[in-house]
C-alpha cells in the first residue's frame, strides 16, 4: 500500500481522484506529486483513510490533509463510508488543527515551567504507566502505576486529591485508550511512548497516535486552521498521473 502526504480530492462528474505527494511506490521518486485515477473505495481506520483505485491502494492520514477540498471531501465521504461520514470528517478536521498547533513551536515537557507526562509502555497488558510532574520546571514528583492482565477490560484511574489530577483511561483494543476528561492543575499534557509498538489515543481534543519512542502533546485548545488553496484543469481521471511540483501553485 503507497502513502500519500498533503492530499485532497478532486471531483469530475461522478468520479473521484485524490491528489498529493506519493510515498512507497517504485514508480515515482519518494514525494513525487501525482494523482491517482479515479477512487473505487475508501474505508477508515486509526487516523488515516484507506483510498482504493482499480489498480492501487494508498493510506492516507487525517493530519496530511490540505484543506482546499472541503465540500468535495464531504461528497467523497457522503457517497463511500455514509453512515460514519460526519464522524470521519470531524476527525479530520480536527487532525488538520492539531498538526497546525503543532507547528507553532508547541511546549515540549523539557521547556514547560508546569506539565504532566504520562509515560506508557507499548503493552499495557505487561507493561506500566508512569506520571511525571513538573510545576514552575520544578520536577518534583512521579508515580509507577504497575497495570496487571487483569486490569485490561476495567477503567483505570491515576488520581490523587491532595496532589490535584485525577486521569481515568480504558484499553479498547491492543495499544488503544480512550481518555475520560481530566482534572489537573498540571497542564499541558503529554503522553510518552516508552515501547516499541505505536500507541493510538482517543481523547476530548482528537484522536493521537504516538510512535514508539515518542512525545506527543495530548491537550490543545487551539481551533484555528490552516486553509491552504491549490488548483489544476487537468481533468484525466482514467490514470495515475506524475505531476512536478513546479506544475502546482500553493
Amino acid at each position: 500500500m503507497y502513502i500519500l502526504k498533503n492530499w485532497y480530492f478532486e471531483k469530475e462528474k461522478s468520479s473521484y481522484r485524490v491528489w498529493g505527494n506519493a510515498y512507497g511506490n517504485d514508480r515515482f521518486p519518494e514525494g513525487q506529486w501525482i494523482h491517482t485515477s479515479a477512487v473505487t473505495a475508501i474505508s477508515c481506520e486509526r487516523g488515516s483513510l484507506t483510498i482504493s483505485t482499480e489498480n492501487s491502494s494508498y493510506t492516507a492520514r487525517f493530519c496530511e490533509h490540505q484543506a482546499n477540498d472541503q465540500r468535495v471531501l464531504r461528497q467523497a465521504l457522503r457517497d463511500f463510508t455514509a453512515p460514519d461520514d460526519a464522524a470521519i470528517y470531524e476527525k479530520i478536521g480536527n487532525a488538520v488543527r492539531r498538526k497546525v498547533y503543532h507547528e507553532k513551536k508547541l511546549p515540549d515537557p523539557s521547556t514547560a515551567d508546569t506539565c504532566a507526562v504520562l509515560s506508557f509502555s507499548s503493552d499495557i497488558m505487561n507493561g506500566f504507566v508512569a506520571l511525571d510532574l513538573t510545576r514552575r520546571k520544578k520536577h518534583y514528583h512521579t508515580v509507577a502505576y504497575d497495570v496487571r492482565k487483569g486490569m485490561f477490560q476495567d477503567l483505570i484511574e491515576i488520581s490523587d486529591y491532595e496532589l490535584d489530577y485525577d486521569f481515568r483511561f480504558f484499553a479498547y483494543s491492543k495499544n488503544a485508550f480512550q481518555f475520560e476528561p481530566w482534572s489537573t492543575k498540571y497542564s499541558p499534557v503529554f503522553l510518552k511512548n516508552t515501547g516499541h509498538e505505536p500507541i493510538y489515543v482517543s481523547t476530548v481534543y482528537g484522536e493521537f497516535e504516538i510512535p514508539a519512542g515518542e512525545t506527543k502533546l495530548l491537550g490543545t485548545e487551539d481551533n484555528s486552521v490552516k486553509v491552504l488553496s491549490a488548483g489544476n484543469e487537468d481533468k484525466n481521471f482514467d490514470r495515475t498521473m506524475v505531476i512536478h511540483h513546479d506544475s502546482y501553485d500553493k
